[in-house]
């Protein structure tokens, strides 16, 4: 039986738990809420900006120069897994294991807040990201996902979290410390546990941990402008020989009059109407392939990382612009399903939130993201999902503005 649950330490330090003591393994998350797309600050009445692929900098060198070294290379005989993760939004580092949980939640916590800041440390820590901004540079589309970029934020602006090379090489010691004493304070740290451990013994020890590492406190102030549900630009066109022509339509999406448990609901939704209306057996697509205007499947996708903004990204690889709008948009307008349809993906998601509350790490980490992305402060419950109905379902679709939208396209000429 899980028990999920989460707490506020004194220190600020918010507590996620899925406790599971029929399990054999205990998985640790660290999340701290700093990431690639924070940019400007005042400390100490300046006014100062974060060099771009500073977050991701961080990351690397917080995993690789250590109390305990490399942390790859310290865990790997120890039969824990390990990694460390950056985004727009919130940089994560993670275990997972059998053996000595607590010693090594102990470790992780003490990477993530007991840094050893060295110049040449840093300048080893780069190398290995030089290379990777450079592979990065190769991948498909990258001009495509700049332009889309571009067009969607509208106030603020979307860095690449690795950032340049030239970036890279200008970040300074004192930059990456001062950083790291602001954005990883307490306060912007999340610890998730799921699986086997005991929730009262474990939220003390991770408050003697925190006691003895004595953080100070410092004071700031985030500039960034909040971002909007309007796009910059309702058009974008790269040209590039080296892949297909691509369509992507773009649509940011008001969530502000929403509740949390409405939001939570809306992702479950928006996933069941993407799927039924773009699918490779939906009208849209068999429209689209009747005379080849496309010979790939519709690519959709739906995130939240940003409060009160959803966005909803519907692409097709061709040309034939005009005719793509306007059947997406015959959709927008329209809402189609299907009861019968419904009903089926109705029965499956509840398979799935079935199977899902009998593992811990998946079902605590869905229900760290209710938390952390909509603060709604509980998990998706079966007793949820057998609420649905059609007639929420458009209900609920209806609520939407549609009408802030950017359609990017790509093609070889």
């Amino acid at each position: 039986m899980i028990k999920h649950s989460t707490m506020l330490l004194p220190n600020n330090v918010r507590l996620v738990l899925s406790e599971d003591k029929s399990k054999n393994q205990t998985y640790a998350e660290i999340s701290v809420l700093y990431g690639g797309m924070t940019e400007k600050y005042k400390y100490q009445e300046k006014k100062k900006k974060i060099t771009p692929g500073l977050a991701h900098l961080m990351e690397h060198y917080l995993v690789e120069h250590n109390l305990y070294g490399n942390m790859f290379d310290y865990l790997k005989d120890q039969y824990v897994e390990f990694n460390a993760t950056t985004n727009a939004k919130k940089t994560c580092f993670f275990i997972n294991t059998v053996f000595d949980f607590e010693r090594h939640l102990e470790e992780l916590i003490k990477i993530v807040n007991v840094p050893t800041f060295d110049p040449d440390a840093l300048e080893k820590t780069k190398k290995p990201i030089i290379e990777e901004i450079k592979r990065t540079a190769d991948r498909p589309y990258v001009k495509f996902t700049k332009k889309m970029n571009d067009c969607t934020y509208h106030d603020c602006k979307f860095r690449e979290t690795t950032g340049t090379i030239d970036d890279v090489k200008s970040i300074k010691i004192e930059e990456l410390e001062e950083v790291h004493n602001l954005f990883y304070q307490t306060e912007n740290q999340v610890i998730f546990i799921a699986g086997n451990f005991d929730s009262k013994k474990i939220i003390k020890k991770i408050t003697e941990i925190y006691e003895s590492i004595n953080r100070k406190k410092y004071e700031y102030e985030i500039l960034d402008k909040k971002e909007t549900a309007k796009v910059r630009r309702k058009k974008g066109h790269v040209k590039d020989s080296k892949f297909d022509d691509l369509i992507t339509i773009s649509f940011k999406i008001d969530l502000k009059k929403l509740t949390p448990k409405e939001r939570v609901k809306l992702t479950f939704y928006l996933s069941h109407f993407l799927s039924y209306n773009f699918n490779d057996s939906s009208k849209v697509y068999q429209e689209l392939t009747k005379e080849k205007d496309t010979i790939y499947s519709l690519s959709t996708s739906t995130s939240f990382f940003i409060k009160d903004i959803c966005f909803l990204d519907i692409s097709m690889y061709g040309n034939n612009l005009k005719k793509f709008k306007r059947l997406v948009f015959d959709v927008i307008k329209n809402k189609y399903t299907d009861k019968e349809l419904f009903d089926l993906w109705k029965k499956e998601t509840l398979i799935n939130v079935v199977v899902r509350e009998g593992r811990c790490v998946s079902s605590g980490l869905a229900y760290l993201d209710n938390i952390l992305t909509f603060d709604y402060l509980d998990v998706d419950k079966i007793g949820d999902i057998e609420k649905f109905s059609i007639e929420d379902f458009k209900s609920t679709l209806d609520k939407l503005d549609f009408s802030n939208y950017c359609i990017v396209s790509q093609t070889k000429k």
